[in-house]
């Protein structure tokens, strides 16, 4: 019987190691990465690691170079380890296009290389409103703009892990046994797949980041008030904004100015990175709208440590 496991966490160094224990012995890899021409010969040891990642968009380095190490050594034990992320290489393909001298005009907007555009220009357009009125707004402005940039980025994830739970679905006649790499944010990925099965259990969510709370002896999850947000958008794309939302989206505003940025942790077994986004979180809900109003004044032009100071004398203050 066909069987999907999805390893559901957040992309930081520290996580790799669990990615190594949860991987089902039989399983087959699917790895969150668009194909490209020279995997092959990374994961064979023939290209070195840096210097494939140098021809990859990558967002986390150390997390990458670490997955990479992980990824030769499954090759290695006669694993099968798969690229597979259609809407990304859809995106490659269109930017591909442009370049040589195409026009958004020759794209035909009921394929799904129209969809994939459509989907990234309304959320790219939302993020430019956003940095605008971040810029030169007060915070209810940017909350707004805040709203409709996590509601046309729910659109585009819902589509692609629709196109990505498609593609994972078609691998099932070759390799029934799959062991699928997903970012906490793609929840929707888990509902798609159990509808394209004919018993929706075999389809099994694994959550990471809670196995390392668990370990450090902490409750709660590590979603922060930006993807709850999205989230809301993502399984209920026709609720019209409420308190709610608008508290998660001014929540964020502060959790994106006092978060760390910095993705090397010491030594994986602290979960060092992990214990500080749970910190942080927890610091960040406990902000009422009107105290995100009055801290936002107070950090709009601070970052990382002296933002986080500023947020702890304010829930200090009376």
């Amino acid at each position: 019987m066909p069987r999907i496991t999805i390893l559901y966490a957040n992309h930081w160094p520290e996580v790799v190691p669990l990615f190594a224990e949860r991987i089902p012995a039989g399983h087959a890899l699917v790895t969150e990465d668009a194909p490209s021409p020279e995997f092959a010969a990374m994961l064979a040891g023939e290209r070195p690691i840096d210097d494939y990642l140098m021809l990859t968009d990558i967002e986390f380095p150390e997390f990458g170079r670490r997955m990479c190490r992980l990824w030769q050594r499954l090759h290695q034990a006669g694993v099968a380890v798969i690229q597979v992320e259609p809407f990304i290489e859809t995106l490659l393909e269109i930017h591909t296009f442009l370049a040589a001298g195409g026009t958004p005009g020759q794209i035909e907007m009921e394929t799904i290389r129209g969809r994939v555009y459509q989907a990234e220009r309304e959320a790219t357009g939302a993020l430019l409103d956003f940095y605008q009125a971040s810029a030169q707004a007060d915070l209810e402005a940017v909350v707004e703009a805040t709203l409709r940039f996590a509601r046309s980025d729910a659109r585009r994830f819902v589509l692609r892990d629709r196109m990505r739970a498609e593609a994972i679905a078609a691998l099932l006649p070759v390799y029934p046994c799959l062991c699928v790499e997903a970012g906490q944010i793609h929840l929707a990925l888990a509902g798609f797949l159990r509808r394209m099965m004919a018993d929706p259990g075999t389809v099994q969510p694994v959550f990471l980041m809670g196995t390392i709370a668990r370990r450090l002896g902490r409750r709660g999850h590590l979603y922060p008030p930006g993807d709850l947000l999205t989230l809301l958008y993502i399984f209920h794309p026709e609720a019209p904004d409420s308190a709610r939302h608008r508290l998660l989206a001014a929540r964020a505003l502060v959790y994106a100015k006092v978060a760390a940025k910095d993705e090397i942790s010491p030594s994986p077994a602290l979960y060092s990175r992990t214990l500080d986004d749970l910190r942080t979180i927890a610091l960040v809900n406990r902000l009422s709208h009107q105290d995100c109003h009055d801290l936002f004044a107070k950090i709009r032009r601070q970052a990382g440590a002296a933002a986080r100071q500023t947020l702890a004398v304010y829930l200090k203050s009376p």
